[in-house]
């Protein structure tokens, strides 16, 4: 049986056609020595129809203009204890962090899932996630803005 070659990358872009968006907002991550990383966390739930499973979508894009971050950015999102987010919201099953895929662009991108036990993605629980990504994983995140909510053009 020949070999099947998997392109990373496109199953990765695949995923986001199986999800919708429903927020997004700024963060902030102090780095050591000195360092700051600023982007952008994108919170998507599964399209109803596609997924029997609860779960929400964390994707963080983080700027590395001149590439010397990722390395520690990776770093410091593999020494989160993602657990403690269980312990904060009784509804969280259990938070995945998915592998950091690209090296080349100029924007680190790394997606944490998180599977809750009920379809609990509603703008209070997002609203939530600022602090509690803060306090658990040293991320300053600004207050959030629903897709739902963004002008639209006619």
């Amino acid at each position: 049986m020949g070999e099947r070659i998997i392109d990373l990358d496109k199953e990765f872009l695949d995923s986001f056609k199986k999800e919708e968006m429903f927020a997004f907002f700024d963060i902030t991550l102090r780095l050591p020595e000195e360092r700051t990383a600023s982007g952008l966390c994108k919170v998507s739930k599964p399209k109803s129809s596609d997924s029997h499973s609860y779960y929400i979508s964390l994707l963080f894009l983080i700027d590395d203009a001149d590439g010397t971050l990722c390395q520690a950015l990776d770093g410091h999102i593999n020494r989160i204890n993602w657990d403690d987010l269980n312990t904060c919201v009784p509804e969280i099953v259990s938070v995945l962090p998915m592998p950091y895929l690209s090296k080349r662009s100029g924007i680190y991108i790394r997606e944490i899932a998180i599977y809750l036990t009920t379809d609990k993605l509603t703008r209070p629980f997002v609203a939530q996630l600022g602090p509690l990504l803060a306090r658990t994983a040293g991320i300053k995140a600004e207050k959030p803005t629903f897709w739902d909510d963004m002008p639209r053009d006619e």
